[in-house]
């Protein structure tokens, strides 16, 4: 998997001014399809942008690349719809798989995870609410706050793990903010609540902000997002 800021090449040891910002793309897009965004949620961070693994291939060329599934006939049915259309239900060992490299990409970069705001959109949102399963149910360090743009609930088994463990009375709340479109033909606002919902009964503290819209971030989600950003900063 390949990190990249700004600029292409390997990520060195980061010493960022206040923290980190870590953006995951969505399906079918690359490490710069949200690199835009990582100076309007907080030109005082540093931002990196990791790029999912597994490319979207028609012939000879990409279009784009994926966090899962890491079965190349599977990615070739998502291309087409016939993979996601019952989300909750899946199990995709390659969605565990990438949450972890990811973990291993934001650590490498030395900055602590009380520093981190970890975020992503579509199936990058997936892959963040991932992670947050696995710190939570693991009892890892958890990030200081998570932006799950236009998101939707996967493995609700594995979500079901988590929920069973009782919450230890000293793990902060990991504050989320949760957008989704009315609109959305990809990923309906229901997926998006369904994630909300979980994330609420495994002790995250989400705040949610519907638009009327499609699949996608809108400005004032964007706005909603730099003030949820510059808030966390300012407890810290």
């Amino acid at each position: 998997m390949a990190v990249r800021n700004n600029q292409s090449g390997s990520l060195p040891k980061l010493e960022p001014k206040r923290g980190l910002g870590c953006l995951l793309h969505g399906f079918g897009a690359s490490s710069d399809d949200l690199a835009p965004l990582g100076p309007l949620l907080g030109s005082d961070l540093q931002w990196i942008f990791p790029q999912a693994p597994y490319p979207l291939q028609i012939g000879e060329l990409i279009h784009g690349y994926a966090w899962f599934p890491g079965d190349e006939q599977q990615r070739r049915e998502a291309l087409y719809g016939r993979y996601f259309h019952d989300l909750p239900s899946l199990k995709p060992p390659d969605l565990a798989i990438v949450a972890g490299q990811v973990v291993r990409e934001i650590e490498g970069t030395g900055v602590p995870w009380s520093r981190v705001v970890l975020g992503g959109f579509s199936q990058g949102a997936m892959v963040s609410a991932e992670i947050i399963r696995q710190g939570i149910l693991y009892q890892r360090p958890l990030p200081a706050g998570v932006l799950l743009f236009s998101g939707a609930l996967v493995a609700r088994p594995w979500w079901d793990e988590v929920l069973q463990v009782p919450v230890p009375k000293l793990r902060r709340q990991v504050p989320v903010l949760l957008s989704h479109g009315t609109e959305d033909s990809i990923l309906p606002l229901s997926a998006g609540i369904a994630l909300k919902e979980v994330l609420h009964s495994a002790g995250c503290s989400v705040t949610e902000h519907i638009f009327f819209g499609g699949h996608e971030i809108p400005g004032e989600v964007v706005n909603r997002a730099t003030q949820f950003v510059a808030d966390l900063f300012q407890k810290l």
